[in-house]
């Protein structure tokens, strides 16, 4: 199920809520503003954000979960780890597709989902919380609606979660 909200691209980007305070929903993808992109050889079309501590198992299903649904996607994965001592940090530099901003300590989501924005490159921005499992295509999905759909600033996307469960949208 997409939602498109027009006109909080900004906000959704970087992490905020429209009042300022909260963050959007668990995985909202948004268009990121041209002034901002990285002028690179050729930027992915999707940046996914997560920030992190101290959740390895966690973070491990949702970075595999990223590359199933957008796989055919040129995509980047951008973490801001906040100094995990769970091998977390060791397993994020292992990873070839994910760039890794190696906090030294905890500050709170909104500023690790902001380092991880400053490093992306991606014409669109996903946040994505490192206890989510995305299913199916639903990031190819939010991507595609964009590009239909200009007038939308974000898509956002329901999520479930059964018993015993990791939250999955």
């Amino acid at each position: 199920h997409l939602q498109s909200v027009p006109g909080v691209a900004d906000a959704a980007a970087a992490g905020v809520g429209m009042d300022g305070g909260r963050l959007m929903p668990s995985l909202a993808i948004g268009r990121m503003r041209e002034s901002l992109v990285v002028q690179t050889n050729v930027p992915p079309t999707l940046s996914v954000l997560l920030g992190t501590y101290n959740r390895r198992e966690h973070l491990q299903r949702a970075v595999e979960s990223v590359r199933q649904s957008a796989r055919g996607l040129a995509y980047e994965v951008v973490v801001t780890d906040g100094g995990s001592t769970d091998g977390s940090r060791a397993w994020l530099a292992a990873q070839p597709d994910v760039l890794l901003v190696g906090e030294r300590r905890l500050e709170g989501a909104v500023r690790a989902f902001n380092a991880a924005f400053a490093l992306s490159r991606g014409q669109y921005i996903a946040n994505l919380n490192d206890d989510m499992v995305v299913k199916g295509s639903a990031l190819i999905e939010g991507v595609e609606y964009l590009k239909v759909h200009p007038e939308a600033g974000q898509v956002a996307f329901a999520f479930s979660q059964g018993a015993g469960l990791p939250p999955s949208i």
